[in-house]
């Protein structure tokens, strides 16, 4: 397990353990009470855009506040998203996809006329990050331990300003072609995210049909295999398996691969009071702690996600298949617009995607201090600490 001290003494934490940086979900109250535990902490700032940097330095205020006294607030990965900027223009697409997702609605008496053949997209790309140096130094005067990406990899020029600043680069991979990208691209550690992980994987291509569909125990052991062929990577890279990992037992399982460093948990995070997620998605995560079914779909905003296996989820799969999808993330602006006025409205919540990991079961909706530190001790019992 040299790889795991490795992670704990380069970052200053007591345990291998990364909270995954879910975009609508994790909240600084999540963050603070893992780094409080000892783990590493993560904030998605993908939703908030680079021209309002009074947002960001909003949300790292209170995430600061939160930590303890004598804990080391810097023990944070910021996750942005670096997509491939979508093409707004092909109007022909987006008003007939705008038309496809409004008629699930109108029987309900919701038709919006905010949409008729623009999309807007919703977030912000890393990819475009030079055009606001105000947002990058802001980051970068917060000196986080760690700074990942999603989706693909920021210019060159942007790597280096920020590993310039001390700061430690993670991105997600799906396969070993990604790897390959990074390893040359020069970056500090890899979360190894499988086909069975919760929500958006970091793919770096937009198309669900070319997904390699490798589950995380399996892209493990293809990338560990692929470095030590090849001798890349070495002592100085960082491999953090990530997919349907919510007990101290799978985290020790992975803990115990020769070559992993630290393991990424999302999923059982999601059901916590400190979780922003409606109560409705919560509900869906406890009430069946045998399990549930997921659906692996790209319609409802442009690129695959994992989420529960809702009629509604299968319906619209079904009904879409043939369909051109515009760029991700265009379609998330119609998606979502149209069921906040359903919740608003008549209080339906029943027709969105509500994302999960595959495979989890016995999810439980106790506070996150109380979740990190089940994690912690079950994992040192199985590695026998």
């Amino acid at each position: 397990m040299a790889s795991c001290k490795k992670f704990v003494t380069t970052f200053g934490v007591k345990h291998p353990i990364i909270q995954a940086p879910m975009a609508g979900a994790s909240t600084p109250e999540i963050a603070s009470s893992v780094v409080n535990a000892g783990a590493i902490g993560s904030l998605p700032l993908a939703g908030i855009k680079y021209d309002q940097p009074e947002k960001l330095h909003s949300i790292l205020t209170k995430y600061k506040s939160l930590v303890a006294p004598g804990t080391d607030y810097r023990n944070v990965n910021l996750n942005f998203f670096c997509y491939d900027l979508p093409n707004v223009n092909k109007k022909d697409v987006n008003r007939a996809w705008i038309r496809h997702i409004q008629k699930y609605f109108l029987p309900f008496g919701i038709a919006s006329d905010s949409y008729t053949d623009t999309l807007r997209d919703t977030y912000d790309s890393f990819a475009r990050i030079e055009e606001f140096p105000e947002y990058l130094e802001a980051i970068i005067e917060f000196q986080p331990k760690i700074i990942s990406f999603h989706f693909g990899i920021p210019p060159a020029r942007v790597l280096e300003r920020l590993r310039s600043a001390g700061i430690k680069l993670f991105i997600s991979i799906t396969n070993v072609n990604e790897l390959k990208q990074v390893l040359a691209a020069g970056f500090d550690g890899i979360i190894l995210q499988g086909y069975n992980a919760g929500g958006h994987r970091g793919s770096f291509t937009r198309n669900h049909l070319t997904d390699s569909k490798l589950d995380t125990r399996i892209l493990t052991e293809e990338v560990l295999e692929y470095l030590k062929l090849t001798g890349t990577g070495g002592d100085n890279l960082f491999v953090i398996p990530a997919g349907s990992i919510s007990t101290g037992k799978q985290i020790a399982g992975y803990l115990r691969i020769p070559g992993v460093s630290a393991t990424q948990l999302g999923s059982v995070f999601l059901p916590t009071p400190e979780s922003s997620v409606p109560q409705y998605h919560k509900d869906l995560l406890t009430s069946n702690p045998n399990g549930f079914e997921t659906i692996m779909t790209p319609y409802c905003t442009g690129r695959a996600a994992r989420a529960f296996k809702t009629p509604f989820m299968v319906k619209l799969y079904k009904d879409s298949i043939n369909l051109e999808i515009p760029d991700y993330p265009l379609p998330a602006d119609v998606f979502r617009g149209l069921n906040a006025e359903l919740v608003q409205k008549i209080g339906r919540y029943d027709y969105n995607m509500y994302l999960v990991g595959a495979g989890h079961t016995n999810l439980r909706a106790d506070p996150v201090d109380v979740v990190i530190n089940r994690l912690i001790t079950e994992c040192q019992v199985v590695l026998g600490k």
